[in-house]
């Protein structure tokens, strides 16, 4: 958990990894409109824990493939703003 990408992942997630170890995380990927993080469009990655929603990404959209930066939560927030409700 301490590598990137998986610390970056798990540093936008409300839910702590430790209970994840060595279990199936399903990830389901699509694109949405109308999200907190932008009006634009944003890709979002669920996580899936025995058919529920446990947490996941969003980032921005590109349909160049050309932006860069940090993960931000499935909400939109950023890795310190979480880390703050914990």
């Amino acid at each position: 958990m301490q590598e990137t990408p998986n610390k970056d992942i798990w540093a936008v997630q409300k839910k702590n990894p430790y209970k994840y170890i060595n279990r199936n995380i399903k990830k389901e990927t699509f694109i949405v409109t109308n999200h907190p993080l932008t009006n634009s469009k944003v890709i979002i990655t669920a996580f899936l824990f025995n058919g529920k929603i446990i947490g996941g990404t969003s980032f921005p959209y590109s349909e160049k493939n050309d932006l860069v930066g940090a993960l931000y939560s499935i909400e939109g927030k950023t890795a310190e703003e979480i880390d703050g409700e914990r």
